[in-house]
Parts: C-alpha cells; sequence; structure tokens
C-alpha cells in the first residue's frame, strides 16, 4: 500500500521526469526549442572543422541530450 505522501512524490518525480524526457540541446542556437537529431546533423556537417573531427554523429548528439537530460533533472528535483 502506496500512501498519499509517497504518491505525492512519485507524482512530482514523474511530472519532472517528463520535463526532462522532452529535453533538446540548442548547440548554440540561442533561446530556440532545442535541435532535433536531423537539424543538428545539417549545422554540424556544413562546418568543416566539426564535420572533419565526426562531431556531427549522432553519437555526440546522444550525449549531449543525455547530459542536457540529466542537468535538466536535477534541476528540475532541487
Amino acid at each position: 500500500m502506496i500512501s498519499e505522501q509517497d504518491e505525492q512524490y512519485l507524482n512530482l518525480l514523474t511530472r519532472r521526469l517528463e520535463v526532462c524526457k522532452l529535453y533538446k540541446p540548442r548547440f548554440g542556437q540561442g533561446s530556440t526549442a532545442g535541435l532535433q537529431l536531423q537539424q543538428f546533423q545539417n549545422l554540424y556537417a556544413n562546418d568543416v572543422f566539426y564535420h572533419w573531427f565526426g562531431l556531427d554523429s549522432s553519437l555526440v548528439y546522444s550525449a549531449h541530450r543525455a547530459a542536457g537530460g540529466m542537468t535538466s533533472l536535477y534541476r528540475q528535483i532541487q
């Protein structure tokens, strides 16, 4: 049996996790809503230096999204 207080905490955390799940990195694009994978790859593939280093990889995007999501989670539960 889950207590009413535990249920409130669970709901609070669940709502905060939803915010983090929707996080998209901005990659220096100002206050925009963030870039989807394809937008990121187009941006970075057009930069010779980033492309040469392979920074237009979907793995780089995933790493940024995971790191930003973790930071967002930390901020949400403060």
